[in-house]
């Protein structure tokens, strides 16, 4: 038997595998068309297939990125609610800490008029 399946008297010769891309119709439509629009130069000026793929996801990344940016008017107001909120918190630890401040001071200076020793007192 040879490659083709037909019984033959001469010995037995090892047979070239079939390549499935060469045997697969679609491959062969697929490579006449590109030859077709290769030889009329329609492929020159258009941009490839992954290009137009690759540009098509990224405009519809930008457009929902667009799309969640814009916010509604609830969206707004939580949103400024927030910032007044985060506001009066940042206003109340620095008035806090300025009062520690004091406070520190002020008891300092109760220690230095307990601590310090009378002058001496000149009796002559």
């Amino acid at each position: 038997m040879d490659c083709e399946g037909n019984v033959a008297q001469k010995p037995v010769s090892p047979c070239k595998p079939s390549n499935p891309v060469r045997v697969s119709g679609t491959h062969r439509v697929l490579l006449q068309e590109l030859v077709l629009t290769h030889k009329k130069g329609l492929g020159l000026h258009s941009r490839p297939e992954l290009l137009r793929v690759l540009e098509k996801r990224r405009q519809e990344q930008e457009d929902w990125e667009e799309a969640a940016r814009e916010q509604t008017p609830l969206a707004k107001e939580l949103q400024k609610r927030q910032q007044r909120k985060e506001e009066l918190q940042q206003e109340q630890k620095k008035e806090k800490e300025v009062k520690e401040k004091y406070e520190f001071l002020y008891v300092k200076e109760n220690l230095r008029k307990t601590t310090q020793p009378n002058p001496p007192s000149n009796s002559s």
